[in-house]
């Protein structure tokens, strides 16, 4: 299956990864910003750094958790948005 790694649009650029959606479909793993991930499903996705994602908007955030078809991870190293405390 499909997976994405989630960033925000910050790290997309910084970490070469896909910001506006171009090639999300054609890898098998594929890095890209939320933004970019808005309209497509993957089998898994990694979600990096949750907080990144949201100071890009809620909405992004929003998109981000919605993507996966099976499984989402999170992984962080700084504090989680409120409400995913749990994660």
């Amino acid at each position: 299956g499909r997976v994405a790694i989630i960033v925000g649009s910050e790290r997309a650029r910084a970490w070469g990864g896909d910001v506006d959606g171009e090639s999300a479909l054609s890898e098998r793993v594929a890095l890209l910003s939320a933004t970019a991930s808005k309209g497509l499903e993957f089998d898994s996705v990694v979600l990096v750094e949750p907080a990144e994602i949201m100071r890009d908007g809620v909405g992004d955030l929003f998109v981000a958790l919605t993507r996966a078809t099976h499984d989402v991870h999170v992984v962080h190293a700084s504090a989680l948005p409120a409400g995913m405390e749990e994660w």
